[in-house]
């Protein structure tokens, strides 16, 4: 091999290195932000659906008071 072609493999290899290592960094930040933003949709539905079953619990309990009224006799 002459020089030339063994400078040319040299270049090769390294612009293969460097866009593997691109490619891999974009892969890594965009996978991250697409966890990221299904960690944050779960956690915020999880804190919609435990509000909400509060909020129905205490109207079932500020409701059950008015169902056991005392019998007025006439």
């Amino acid at each position: 091999m002459d020089m030339v072609a063994i400078v040319h493999v040299i270049l090769e290899v390294i612009v293969v290195v460097i866009v593997e290592v691109i490619v891999e960094v974009i892969v890594e930040v965009i996978v991250g932000v697409i966890v990221e933003v299904i960690v944050v949709v779960i956690v915020v539905s999880v804190v919609v659906i435990v509000e909400a079953i509060v909020e129905l619990i205490e109207k079932v309990s500020d409701v059950e008071p008015r169902l056991h009224h005392p019998k007025i006799h006439l």
